[in-house]
């Protein structure tokens, strides 16, 4: 019986990377954890999931990457 080894950290970033690569910014906000998901508070009071393009201006607005 043979038996494989554990992939190393390094391979498993790879490989997640390059699964991530086929995903356009909806689908990536779609699978970030739940308590990560940018947000943001309406006027009355709700509280909304940003879209992915609202994420990539808010970004773009103060001056850093996602």
């Amino acid at each position: 019986m043979s038996q494989t080894s554990d992939p190393t950290p390094n391979e498993l970033a790879s490989l997640c990377a390059e699964i991530q690569a086929g995903w356009s910014p909806d689908e990536k906000l779609k699978r970030l954890r739940a308590d990560l998901r940018p947000t943001y508070q309406r006027c009355d009071g709700i509280r909304e999931t940003m879209s992915s393009d609202g994420y990539d201006r808010h970004h773009a607005r103060i001056g850093c990457e996602p």
